[in-house]
């Protein structure tokens, strides 16, 4: 039974590795002046855990793609309990960016992610990280995905992220599917259990498989408005927290994060937004550069015009 699930989860990971993973070619880091010291200095890329990101309405949008109510549920052929089920879920977490099942509580957040663009000169991703007139943004390239990640410490995925309603759709289709299916056949020992902490308790490994594939699918669908960033991400999950992560301070919130090394043999280009006295911040990188062993960095300016 619980390899049974075990196996609905694997399958659904593996359908979403091959949607994504599509893109081969240059990514790139757009940061802030204070991003790069640390990058480069470092030589490592924070992966942030999800629940805090700029965009809070990030963490739960999958569910504004479930369906609303029995009509759309028969469409779709889910079973009507278990449709109260995850319409519990969804509104909860709309709500409140948790839920809680039989007095178990059941947070988002397990996951962690670094964010890149496919797209080398954005306007919008370089005024994010321009605060001022004085602020200058900048974008790593990288040839190709530079991480080499241990699977002993997590799970992971990377590759673009998907834009497309229709498609969007198709995949939660397919999720509240094969977790139908499951349902369906394990109805009574999940229906009439109460969801316990226990090795044994059917119910409860039931939702956490549930919302566990939500999370991971959710990282990598936005909404349409977005779709001009071009976002390309690599997320780490089921993390084993050896060593454990490290915590900053934003907007008041602890926000833990963790530190991945990237090879620096993919690191090839380095980008400023376009400003005033150019060759004085190119000549800064190159000396910078230089102290950190960088070597044949092309450093260049955007070509998106200034604005007085």
């Amino acid at each position: 039974m619980y390899n049974e699930l075990n196996a609905v989860s694997d399958a659904l990971r593996v359908l979403l590795k091959n949607k994504i993973n599509k893109h081969k070619g240059k990514i790139y880091h757009y940061t802030s002046p204070e991003g790069l010291l640390n990058i480069l200095s470092s030589g490592k890329i924070w992966f942030s855990n999800i629940r805090f990101l700029n965009d809070k309405s990030e963490n739960n949008y999958i569910y504004t793609l479930f369906p609303n109510n029995r009509d759309e549920c028969s469409k779709i052929k889910l079973d009507k309990d278990f449709f109260e089920l995850i319409n519990d879920i969804k509104n909860q977490y709309l709500k409140n960016d948790f839920c809680k099942i039989d007095e178990i509580t059941f947070w988002s957040g397990h996951v962690f992610v670094a964010c890149f663009s496919v797209d080398k000169d954005n306007l919008s991703l370089w005024n994010y990280y321009t605060k001022n007139d004085k602020h200058v943004g900048y974008n790593i390239c990288f040839d190709e995905q530079p991480f080499q990640f241990c699977q002993e410490y997590a799970s992971y995925l990377y590759g673009k992220v998907i834009y497309d309603i229709k498609t969007q759709k198709e995949l939660v289709k397919l999720i509240l599917n094969s977790y139908n299916n499951f349902y369906i056949s394990n109805k009574n020992r999940i229906k009439n259990t109460k969801c316990e902490i226990s090795e044994d308790n059917l119910k409860l490994k039931f939702i956490k498989s549930f919302l566990d594939i939500i999370e991971i699918f959710n990282i990598f669908l936005k909404h349409y408005a977005y779709k001009f960033e071009s976002e390309y991400r690599c997320v780490l999950f089921d993390v084993k927290y050896n060593p454990l992560p490290s915590w900053r301070v934003c907007n008041g919130f602890f926000i833990p994060y963790l530190e991945e090394e990237y090879e620096k043999k993919y690191f090839s280009e380095l980008g400023i937004k376009s400003t005033d006295n150019i060759e004085i911040f190119k000549n800064s990188l190159e000396l910078f550069l230089n102290t950190k062993k960088y070597e044949n960095i092309n450093i260049w300016e955007s070509k998106i015009p200034q604005r007085y």
